[in-house]
């Protein structure tokens, strides 16, 4: 929507590029410093629906501009809601491992969304730090 009243809805990705009903997306998050402005990006859980699952199983960005998104995906790993980094455009996730019942903090470049750094927890946490 574009906040007018009677405003238009469009695809925030380009559905002949990504597909139509394959992704859902879910605790979406923008950069705290955009709320009441206009924001490119948009960051979230998401579930991809040819990876049948109960629960979040990938990361997604979206870029609203370029109508474009980018995924990260571990199988078997279910991860938490985003937590935004703006002085470097990071985000911080935190995951829990289906495959090895063991959690870790997963820190991505906002930028590329490539995995940065992984941290190790010896127990399952899903839970955002603040």
């Amino acid at each position: 929507m574009d906040g007018r009243p009677r405003g238009t809805l469009e695809a925030a990705v380009d559905p002949n590029k990504h597909g139509r009903g394959i992704y859902i997306m879910d605790t979406a998050r923008i950069n705290a410093y955009y709320i009441g402005k206009k924001y490119r990006y948009i960051y979230g859980c998401g579930a991809h629906r040819r990876r049948p699952t109960n629960f979040p199983n990938m990361l997604t960005e979206v870029d609203l501009v370029n109508k474009t998104m980018n995924n990260w995906y571990d199988k078997g790993s279910i991860p938490s809601e985003p937590f935004f980094v703006p002085q470097k455009k990071m985000m911080v996730y935190v995951v829990i491992s289906d495959s090895h019942g063991e959690g870790y903090a997963l820190l991505l470049d906002g930028f590329t969304f490539e995995e940065i750094a992984r941290a190790k927890f010896p127990y399952g946490c899903l839970v955002l730090f603040k």
